[in-house]
């Protein structure tokens, strides 16, 4: 079922003075140029006040200050020849506002709380174009939906854009939203509140010092304009997810019976892994191999003219002196043959989405890999904290022996390997142990000790005693708790933590890597 501008019956938006200005593109004639011209009106505007200024000076001249709407309450005129505003005259937008948005944080707060289906966990396993038609789609009711001036009160919200909140996969417009839903429990109950936004915010300040006897109500004022929109633009987006959630939708369907036919701990996993991916390929110097952030805010990169001319190739250098530098291993390929170096992280990496360090690995694999060979070239990696010694003593003992997936010590202190026969099971077992050994919060080290007690505390010279023993020694001393909690939870689906996630992703890949 897919969706268009005209299913959404949607009123037509109010004439626009920055429209008009600045020749952005009918919504009605093109939807994706509209918002396109948009964000680049957005990016290019400079401080605020003087947003603030002409956009109010424009819809002053354009619908006339006789307007009886609720524009000329909202936007007292900026001129200082003005009567002095009267700030009882927003009691009713201030009113409005905080109805709404006690509306907006209620629906946040129940679709959050959904248990079949997660609203949250849908929209970061939707495609980053399908999160970006709910964006548009939401901006565009946001404009219909608000009480006055339509889509220029876009000028009031660069932080509401379908770019910024389409970032990580989508999850910057969860941390929209939650930050909203935060900002509503924090404020006395019948009181409005401001999304806060750097920009805008120094509006209040420059308005501060301003001789105008109606700058801080016009402030005000536009403060509730903008805040009006953006609690819009989340009630009209959330609605969107929601009713194609029901209705069935868009890539809904699909996402769903993904949720449905999976466990909800990895449906959820895999949901979170998409947002630590990156949107786009890095910028690096082909010499130094630094990006723009390493460089610092004067970083000016060039690329190779001839490549470009040529090729329609890309090869940066952060200087002249990095590009003289290089010229030695580049001329070879200069204008005849695509070639770079691959850089981490850049478009040359066929693994520049992945920012986990842990993935480092899979760059020197050959391109014909099997699993058991991905398999078996999963090692531990240096860790992001000071291993205890146990566990440095575990770690020295598996990188010595590539085979083994991990040794336990019977009632004598003598190593038992352990070696998992089942290929994706033992690929699940490493993915999760290289986590575990890596990162301070020792994450999935429960999965292990789990799988291990069900296969290994039988043996001879071992118990589950001594395993969750070992495990406190390597793990710290919240592991038996944290190990007796998976059990308990695996213990009603009827399988491990490690086994369910094979099964998962069983369901997910081609049989030859059954």
């Amino acid at each position: 079922m897919s969706r268009h501008p005209d299913d959404l019956n949607l009123p037509p938006i109010e004439p626009s003075f920055w429209a008009a200005k600045l020749g952005i593109t009918d919504i009605n004639k093109d939807r994706v140029k509209w918002n396109s011209d948009w964000e680049k009106a957005l990016g290019a505007f400079g401080r605020a006040r003087e947003v603030v200024n002409e956009t109010l000076k424009g819809l002053n001249d354009l619908y006339g200050r006789d307007n009886q709407s609720s524009a000329s309450v909202a936007a007292p005129a900026p001129a200082h020849d003005q009567p002095a505003a009267d700030a009882t005259l927003l009691e009713p937008y201030v009113t409005i506002l905080t109805e709404t948005q006690e509306n907006a944080a209620r629906g946040i707060r129940e679709i959050l709380a959904m248990e079949d289906g997660r609203i949250d966990t849908i929209w970061l396993l939707l495609s980053p174009s399908e999160q970006k038609k709910y964006l548009l789609e939401g901006i565009q009711l946001a404009c219909t939906r608000v009480l006055t001036f339509g889509q220029d009160l876009r000028a009031f919200c660069p932080d509401i854009t379908v770019s910024k909140l389409g970032a990580q996969n989508g999850k910057a417009f969860l941390d929209l939203i939650n930050c909203y839903h935060e900002l509503y429990e924090s404020t006395e109950k019948g009181k409005v509140f401001f999304y806060p936004n750097a920009w805008f915010d120094q509006a209040a300040i420059d308005f501060e010092t301003s001789p105008s006897p109606n700058a801080q109500v016009l402030y005000k004022g536009v403060a509730l304009m903008r805040n009006e929109f953006i609690t819009w633009f989340i009630i009209s987006t959330l609605y969107l997810l929601t009713r194609d959630t029901v209705a069935g939708g868009g890539q809904v369907p699909a996402v769903l019976d993904f949720i449905l036919n999976t466990d909800q701990s990895f449906s959820a996993s895999m949901a979170r892994v998409k947002t630590t991916l990156r949107d786009k390929p890095l910028t690096r110097c082909e010499n130094c191999t630094k990006t723009p952030e390493e460089i610092g805010p004067n970083a000016r990169f060039m690329v190779c003219s001839t490549c470009k001319s040529k090729l329609d190739f890309t090869v940066r250098y952060c200087s002249q002196e990095c590009q003289k530098a290089d010229w030695k291993t580049h001329k070879r390929n200069c204008g005849k043959k695509k070639v770079s170096k691959g850089l981490p992280g850049t478009a040359g990496d066929h693994l520049w989405m992945f920012q986990d360090p842990s993935v480092a690995f899979l760059r020197d694999l050959p391109k014909n890999a099997t699993l058991k060979t991905v398999t078996t070239a999963i090692g531990i990696g240096p860790a992001q904290y000071t291993r205890p010694v146990a566990l440095d003593t575990q770690v020295s003992m598996l990188e010595k022996d590539k085979e083994a997936d991990y040794f336990l010590f019977d009632d004598k202190r003598q190593p038992v390997r352990f070696v998992i026969d089942k290929p994706l099971a033992k690929w699940a077992f490493r993915v999760i142990r290289q986590v575990a050994m890596t990162n301070p919060e020792k994450r999935g080290s429960e999965a292990l000790g789990e799988y291990m007690i069900k296969f290994m505390a039988k043996s001879p010279g071992l118990s589950r005693e001594l395993i969750v023993k070992q495990f406190t020694a390597e793990y710290g001393e919240g592991a038996p708790e944290k190990v007796a909690a998976t059990e308990k939870k695996s213990a009603e689906a009827g399988r491990t933590c490690i086994e369910a996630y094979v099964a998962n992703f069983e369901r997910m890949l081609p049989p030859v890597f059954g």
